[in-house]
């Protein structure tokens, strides 16, 4: 009897080890790969063209704004619901828009994706990211990569911007000391020109 006991005791524990190892193992798994020992990077351009020629635009039409770059949804969306914490993190962390725009406190006032037709967006995508967006209350704008806005629409972006923060622009560009009409969109701003429309406004205003 007291040989029986100790077998099944020593079953029990040699089966809790086993137990243990195979959790160690998984453990470690689940933390990733060792590490390399030859890390063979080098530096990668932040900016394509069109990105660091959109950066010097948004910077001169909004000298008093933070604009940010190729910033991911989860930095600037969160749940409402912390318990669907995770869900939202694994649905918004691959996904990030070109630029920015911030006041002073940080709040996200504009996002601004460059697209080119040679590269779209997939379907799924373009729906997180309107959604997610119009959610977030945050003005969503598209523009195409051969056609980017001049200064005076991307003042557009945001409202109530006095006269006295507009900069000076230089002669190349559309002169922005025209009044734009009350509620103006940066699509109806394109539409107004004559030409076909470079921009798809998600028409959100703050």
């Amino acid at each position: 009897m007291t040989s029986t006991v100790w077998i099944i005791a020593a079953a029990a524990i040699t089966a809790l080890i086993g137990l243990l190892a195979v959790l160690r193992r998984s453990g470690s798994g689940a933390k990733g790969l060792s590490l390399p020992t030859d890390w063979s990077l080098t530096q990668r351009a932040i900016f394509t063209a069109e990105e660091r020629t959109l950066f010097r635009l948004l910077r001169t039409a909004l000298p008093h704004h933070t604009v940010l770059a190729k910033l991911p949804l989860v930095r600037f969306c969160q749940p409402i619901d912390r318990k669907e914490l995770r869900e939202w993190f694994d649905l918004l962390s691959p996904i990030h828009v070109s630029f920015v725009v911030c006041a002073e406190n940080g709040r996200v006032l504009a996002a601004l994706d460059i697209e080119r037709a040679d590269r779209p967006p997939s379907r799924r995508v373009a729906t997180i990211k309107q959604s997610a967006l119009t959610s977030c209350r945050i003005r969503y704008v598209k523009c195409r990569a051969d056609q980017l806005p001049s200064v005076a629409e991307l003042q557009l972006l945001v409202p109530n911007q006095g006269e006295t923060a507009r900069p000076v622009v230089p002669s190349n560009l559309h002169d922005p000391r025209t009044p734009a009409p009350p509620h103006s969109t940066l699509a109806h701003t394109m539409r107004s020109r004559g030409n076909a429309p470079a921009w798809r406004d998600s028409r959100y205003m703050n």
